[in-house]
Parts: structure tokens; sequence; C-alpha cells
């Protein structure tokens, strides 16, 4: 705890299929007044390199995906995503109902 308007979740791992790579990011969420919710990614070829990973967003580090943005570039076989929920009020939490990771079949 740090007394900033954010707090970190941080998604379990998931492993894509073979074949396939990221696409988009969404998610759904209840949002009172002065609320917010960005996501970061991180992606690596092993769970285990995923802790050595750097959070991007679509400018890379320090940057964040928007709702409904599409993702390129994120390269790796293991996925996991941190969500940033922000209040500027306290009891005003951003509620989190579903956080969707969109992935498609690379073409060959």
């Amino acid at each position: 705890l740090d007394r900033s308007p954010e707090e970190y979740y941080v998604s379990a791992p998931f492993k894509l299929p073979p074949g396939h790579h990221l696409c988009e990011v969404s998610w759904d969420v209840q949002l009172p007044p002065q609320s917010w919710v960005r996501l970061q990614l991180r992606a690596a070829s092993t769970r285990a390199g995923l802790a050595r990973a750097r959070w991007q967003g679509p400018e890379g580090e320090g940057s964040w995906w928007k709702n409904y943005q599409q993702v390129r570039g994120m390269k790796g076989k293991w996925v996991q995503y941190r969500l940033a929920l922000g209040a500027r009020q306290c009891g005003a939490s951003p509620r989190v109902r579903e956080v969707t990771i969109f992935y498609i079949e690379t073409g060959v």
C-alpha cells in the first residue's frame, strides 16, 4: 500500500494454443465517477520467462492498452495481463466483470 490512487491485479499466466498470437484486449467494468482501469501485457516463450518480461502497452514500457484495442507485436507462448484499478474517491473503486484476451491463428 503506497497511498497512490491505483492498485494492481496480475492475472495467472496462460499459454496460447500452438500457432496463435494475441490480437486484441477488452474488459467489462463498472466505473464509478473518477475511477479508471488500464491494462498492460507481458509475454515470454516460457512460463518462467514471464517473471523477467517487461509490462508493456502499445507504445512499449510505460504505455497502457485501451479497451477494445488491437494488440500488435507481442510475441511469446505465455502471456499475463496486469490491471491498474484507479479511483480518486475512497470507496469508488472500479468493479471488473470480465477481461478478455483475444488471440487468432497465425497465418502460414
